[in-house]
């Protein structure tokens, strides 16, 4: 029901060496032996009782692609990873991750989202840089080592249950309850516009959208957001609900039906559990919030201006925050499933639960928890240095209608993407939804450029 999380990087050497198979693999070995999330497969999933089991060796001959795509065509490699679903009954057994590689050093990392979370991806981008930055290229090429002998003594990060409490305070399971039985036309988010009904079966084929900005267009949006007292999470949510609000008054079909939009944000966990950044693993929750789409405007007001609602943004960072802490019990209520196959699937044909989710994965490079390195990025010591990096996820039949993923570059940048599913939405509202928040986050840069913010 789920394929996978996927994240590209842009990989360059100073004297120009290619990311063939024998500078790759050498480096891979050592990522592969430091991550045990990269060593295991799933096992009875077609019985519904899933179990981790460690692999012997990985064959990088069945894992890496070396392809001809170049950045040109990163969207649609994008889009073919995310609907590719994991061999997890092939013999030999596959790992959960695979690699592809362009001919202009695009590394698109892809890994089943149970093994780790967004920032995994942030992970393994690392470990390979400093094993990139290891290896000894110089002399004749060799024939490289195609599989990797896994360590005995590698062992999975702890759940986050062992590690923190995901206990269900009382209020919370009420309300839960309440929720199943309260009839739809007496909830808060009956009024609120969420795409289409979800399908009566499964899909993972969607469209995929890039942004990218540079340095100095990202620290401009990042100083106008913390003028306002925004984060870029909370900025795009206020954003999103305004450019969602202005397409639906101009559908004739949808306009006066809806009062407002559901966002999901995905929270990190390892703030609370202490656990490093360059750490594989999953440690994700997740809030969802109510906003109110905005009252009807002319036809030619155009979707930016000067009463831009700043006020929305940064009561959205505040509700974040605050409510942070908490989404450990999204986790804990988990429990109380006993099938949870059966409760996604009790989605099919059903109003869909959120309008976005906007995933931010911060920015890259950080400090490890447990070390001074740090990664090195343009205009740094190290042979290799990445950049330009994007962020893409899965889309499940039963998820939110668009999803936005948005990741901080070596660079200084901010690559952001935008997708739909096939069905969440009509493809000219994806296309209009996609061109208005870029003309909107172009508009406000320049707006900012041009401002004293300091």
């Amino acid at each position: 029901m789920y394929a996978c999380v996927a994240i590209s990087a842009r990989y360059g050497e100073r004297s120009g060496i290619s990311l063939d198979a024998n500078t790759l693999f050498p480096a891979l070995d050592k990522v592969i032996r430091r991550h045990a999330a990269l060593c295991v497969t799933l096992s009875g999933e077609a019985s519904g009782k899933p179990a981790w089991v460690r692999l012997e060796k990985v064959d990088l001959t069945r894992v890496v692609n070396f392809s001809d795509d170049t950045q040109a065509n990163i969207r649609t490699v994008f889009e073919s990873e995310i609907a590719h679903r994991f061999r997890t009954q092939s013999e030999p057994a596959d790992p959960l991750w695979r690699l592809r590689i362009s001919r202009d050093g695009i590394v698109t990392f892809a890994w089943h989202h149970a093994i780790g979370d967004g920032r995994s991806g942030l992970a393994f981008h690392h470990s390979l840089l400093e094993a990139l930055n290891e290896v000894d290229t110089e002399g004749p090429p060799r024939d490289p080592c195609t599989s990797v002998i896994v360590p005995p003594n590698l062992s999975l990060v702890e759940p986050v249950e062992n590690i923190i409490s995901t206990a269900v305070s009382p209020l919370t399971l009420c309300r839960q309850v309440l929720q199943l039985l309260m009839p739809d036309s007496w909830k808060a988010s009956y009024h609120a516009w969420t795409g289409h009904p979800v399908p009566d079966h499964d899909s993972l084929l969607a469209t995929v959208r890039l942004v990218h900005y540079n340095r100095d267009a990202t620290e401009t949006l990042l100083r106008l957001c913390r003028a306002n007292d925004s984060t870029i999470t909370g900025f795009l949510m206020a954003l999103s609900a305004r450019v969602i609000s202005r397409l639906i008054a101009a559908d004739q079909s949808l306009n006066g039906r809806y009062k407002s939009i559901v966002a999901l944000v995905p929270v990190s966990l390892r703030g609370l559990t202490k656990t490093p950044e360059d750490v594989f693993c999953s440690e994700v929750s997740s809030i969802n919030r109510l906003i109110p789409l905005d009252p009807p405007t002319p036809p030619d007001g155009g979707l930016l201006s000067d009463s831009f609602h700043w006020e929305l943004a940064a009561e959205l960072t505040r509700d974040l925050r605050r409510h942070a802490p908490q989404s450990t019990q999204q986790l804990g209520l988990l429990k109380f499933l006993p099938d949870y196959e059966a409760y996604l699937k009790g989605f099919y044909s059903k109003k869909r639960n959120a309008t976005i989710e906007i995933s931010n994965l911060g920015t890259y490079p950080w400090r490890s928890c447990d070390s001074d390195h740090r990664v090195a990025s343009d205009g740094e010591a190290g042979k290799w240095n990445i950049d330009e990096m994007y962020f893409v996820q899965s889309q499940a039949a039963f998820m939110a209608a668009i999803h936005m993923n948005v990741v901080g570059t070596p660079g200084g940048g901010l690559g952001l993407t935008v997708s739909w599913s096939q069905g969440a939405i009509e493809e000219d509202f994806g296309e209009s939804f996609y061109s208005g928040l870029k003309d909107c986050l172009d508009d406000m840069a320049q707006v900012a450029k041009d401002t004293d913010l300091e």
